[in-house]
């Protein structure tokens, strides 16, 4: 397994990551991501959720900030194609992926370039966060 930028992986996350459960009552909801950077000490690493659609209760907001992942090019994808959500960068814990996360694949370079250009532009994700991955 390598997490490096472009990595996608597959994990349990939870509220104090982020992550809204999908239903009432639920504590966590599996999630798919990509991995936009490491910080310099191996402690978080910088990450875009993977969604099936665009949250409509925020589309004016966050729609332009979104990247079209197609199925036809990604067979992890599981036949239906997704979003990168390059809104908000969520910071992981390293060790974590390492010991809990599952391992899917590696997004192509052309990708991965296009995804690291939004989230650059995105409104709530500041300097100081994009420098700590290597962004900027």
């Amino acid at each position: 397994m390598s997490v490096v930028r472009g990595s996608v992986f597959r994990m349990t996350l939870y509220p104090s990551e982020g992550i809204v459960p999908k239903h009432s009552g639920d504590v966590s909801r599996d999630k798919y991501f990509v991995v936009l950077g490491i910080d310099g000490d191996n402690i978080l690493v910088g990450s875009l959720l993977i969604n099936t659609n665009i949250n409509v209760n925020f589309i004016d907001r966050i729609a332009p900030y979104q990247y079209l992942l197609s199925c036809a090019t990604y067979s992890f994808l599981k036949e239906k194609s997704r979003y990168v959500d390059c809104y908000k960068i969520k910071e992981l814990a390293y060790k974590r992926i390492i010991e809990e996360a599952e391992y899917i694949g590696i997004l192509q370079e052309e990708d991965i370039d296009r995804i690291v250009e939004i989230t650059i532009s995105s409104p709530v994700n500041k300097p100081s966060q994009l420098k700590k991955y290597n962004l900027l």
